[in-house]
């Protein structure tokens, strides 16, 4: 039996780590979000960091300035984390659903667009304390040891550094599954989509700058962390 020296056993291991970079990114090249749309160019390192580093990324936004929700809109850069929930997220949810629907003369899949069978819907799941299924309790579990492992190395990234706060990365939970957006305080602060006079555009974009710049300094740590690991 032979063994190779430790130098040559690291250009090995650094080159595979490439190969695996290199083939995240061209995979993101070709990736679509939700909504049918690229992924935005300013945070695809962002998210091939995130993802060789073992975080599945769900969403993301690399931060602008737009028309939306009848005015202008200031949308920070962030990454959305976590499993996909699943479809069925309560023990006999589809009769529940189903009953419902029946009590409200609609389909089952129009409840939650229904203000009073949505009401009536989750008035039932609590009333009857109905337990979530085993498969989503594992999904969540998941998810938020993703939220703990995150929480770490953000830690670790502001050990001895120095940024203005509001451009600071921090951890914001999304839904009841687990997910959460990998965001700035400012975004955090929000908590929802901050409409701006025209007078604020210019301020906007010089906020979004900063948290971008914030952005590509931990993308460069998860980088560094993923190849000297």
């Amino acid at each position: 039996m032979s063994f190779k020296p430790d130098g040559l056993q690291q250009d090995e291991i650094q080159e595979n780590r490439q190969k695996v970079w290199d083939k995240t990114l061209f995979e993101l090249d070709n990736k679509a979000d939700k909504l049918g749309k690229p992924i935005d160019e300013g945070v695809k390192e962002s998210v091939c960091a995130a993802e060789v580093n073992g975080f599945p990324v769900y969403s993301s936004c690399e931060g602008h300035v737009e028309k939306r929700h009848k005015g202008t809109v200031e949308l920070s850069p962030y990454i959305g984390i976590g499993f996909d929930e699943p479809k069925i997220r309560f023990e006999g949810q589809k009769q529940i659903q189903g009953k419902i629907a029946e009590q409200f003369g609609i389909k089952s899949e129009d409840i939650e667009e229904n203000k009073d069978a949505s009401k009536a819907f989750w008035d039932y799941i609590h009333r009857q304390d109905v337990k979530e299924t085993p498969e989503y309790l594992t999904i969540r579990s998941q998810n938020e040891d993703f939220q703990k492992a995150m929480q770490i190395i953000l830690e670790s990234f502001y050990m001895n550094r120095k940024s203005e706060e509001a451009n600071q990365l921090v951890i914001m939970r999304i839904g009841a599954c687990g997910h959460f957006y990998l965001t700035t305080k400012r975004n955090e602060a929000a908590r929802k989509v901050k409409i701006i006079d025209d007078g604020e555009i210019e301020v906007a974009k010089k906020e979004i700058e900063e948290e971008q710049a914030e952005f590509d300094r931990f993308t460069q740590f998860m980088k560094d962390r993923y190849f000297n690991s």
